[in-house]
């Protein structure tokens, strides 16, 4: 979770500190940035995700990255990764978000050569 923001000088000289003021700098320090938003319900689906290493944070925040630039421009993210947890909980995070997550050994001999023995 970010760290909590502080209300910094709500009036002044002309305008004086109104309680309908106080509430709309309350709202304002609610609302979160998407990509906050997305790695919060990122947290949410895959909780191994607090105690990940340095590499595997950074894949998890240029995944979080890739679905924003997405949503933009309205298509789907093509993601090949070799983060345990984002393969783990791929078929949780297909259904929540536009993209498609496949390990290394998936992406270059297809999905339909891996067979479980």
């Amino acid at each position: 979770m970010p760290p909590k923001k502080k209300i910094i000088r709500l009036g002044s000289k002309n305008k004086p500190v109104t309680l309908k003021r106080i509430t709309a700098a309350k709202k304002k320090l609610k609302r979160l940035t998407p990509y906050e938003k997305i790695m919060a319900r990122f947290r949410e689906i895959c909780p191994e995700m607090k105690d990940a290493s340095v590499d595997f944070i950074k894949s998890w925040e240029m995944f979080a990255q890739k679905i924003l630039l997405a949503r933009r421009q309205q298509t789907s993210v093509f993601v090949i990764t070799v983060n345990p947890h984002l393969l783990e909980h791929r078929d949780i995070l297909q259904k929540e978000f536009p993209c498609s997550i496949q390990s290394p050994t998936e992406a270059r001999f297809g999905m339909d050569s891996i067979q479980t023995y």
